[in-house]
């Protein structure tokens, strides 16, 4: 199924030229990132686990393409560090927001908030409470992810994902357009709506107009993840011994018979030198 073909089936979305929906699916990693300091995957909601091995396409959709089992040849150790509150990031400068509140079930209020877009793109996205899970054993199969390399059995745009986001509820939306809106309901105690109480209640889409697309989060998703390893990019075309610039990412592999570093120059780098860690959005 196509990234289109999934997009139109989440239902709210109409269909967009090729090139429109990349442009929107890295407009919204890119705010995540911005806002979050956490990486997402397009779809948001997407099962990302630690230990995923995969690349960004140039629609920053995550695509996994192996996994460290299969390179350490057993699980990963996996932990489970802090726990993870809500939390509620909206790109409030495109957005015009009203809310109101009714009678709900005894004791709570019913509340409705509306997001309406005054222009280009707007973002949504809460993070219910979770925990954050990682991997104990990254320079284990950061030696492994070498050794692959050297065997060209890793492709040099390849991420090693270390530490994701594993919630309890949630959800994001994407939206494009002036004029666009949806609202979203919530049961409150009887109190003043504010950004704060919102970012602890249990919000849920009611109704939208226009071009909008709404993901709910469950156990299953990653809404964001973080702590990502990649070979060094001012080492690709080196390794892969041409311009690796108009190669499908999943392509680049090192090629010792063009490569100006040999095998033996690989094994003796340091792993920081040959990886990094805490790239950016604007670098892929």
């Amino acid at each position: 199924m196509t990234l289109e073909e999934r997009v139109v089936g989440c239902g709210l979305w109409r269909p967009q030229p090729e090139v429109a929906v990349a442009a929107f699916s890295r407009s919204y990693v890119s705010w995540v990132y911005n806002e979050t300091s956490d990486w997402a995957t397009w779809e948001p909601g997407d099962p990302v686990n630690v230990g995923d091995i995969g690349y960004f396409d140039r629609s920053l959709k995550f695509t996994q393409a192996d996994t460290a089992a299969r390179l350490l040849g057993n699980p990963p150790d996996v932990y489970q560090r802090h726990r993870v509150g809500r939390r509620l990031h909206y790109s409030s400068r495109y957005f015009s927001v009203t809310s109101k509140v009714g009678v709900g079930a005894p004791g709570m209020a019913a509340a409705e908030v509306t997001f309406v877009l005054k222009r280009g793109e707007g973002h949504v996205l809460q993070i219910g409470k979770g925990i954050c899970e990682g991997l104990k054993n990254e320079r284990e199969l950061l030696e492994a992810a070498k050794r692959a390399l050297i065997a060209e059995d890793w492709c040099l745009s390849w991420i090693l994902i270390c530490e994701r986001t594993v919630v309890d509820g949630g959800f994001a939306v994407a939206c494009r357009g002036q004029g666009a809106s949806f609202t979203m309901g919530a049961n409150v105690e009887p109190q003043a709506l504010s950004h704060g109480v919102l970012a602890q209640v249990g919000l849920h889409m009611l109704r939208s107009d226009g071009h909008v697309n709404h993901w709910e989060f469950d156990t299953d998703s990653t809404p964001t993840f973080d702590r990502v390893w990649r070979v060094r990019p001012r080492l690709i075309d080196r390794l892969y011994g041409d311009s690796a610039e108009w190669v499908q990412p999943d392509e680049v592999y090192y090629r010792p018979g063009r490569s100006s570093t040999t095998p033996a120059n690989i094994e003796a780098m340091k792993l920081r030198e040959l990886f990094e860690s805490g790239f950016s959005v604007a670098s892929l």
